[in-house]
């Protein structure tokens, strides 16, 4: 169960914009759990600008 709510605390956490050196310290946990979890919710840089520019047209 504490796994659980880590996850989501990390995972609402980076929603928010909160950066992962922050949200390490604020969970207690790796950079590596942290980073892990936030890679899967950011979107990449490039899948953004694909996004707008179908929108555009």
């Amino acid at each position: 169960m504490a796994e659980l709510l880590k996850k989501l605390l990390i995972t609402q956490l980076a929603l928010a914009g909160v950066a992962q050196a922050q949200i390490r310290e604020v969970v207690g946990c790796s950079m590596g759990e942290v980073n892990g979890v936030a890679k899967l919710i950011r979107p990449t840089k490039r899948s953004v600008g694909e996004s707008t520019a179908k929108t555009a047209n």
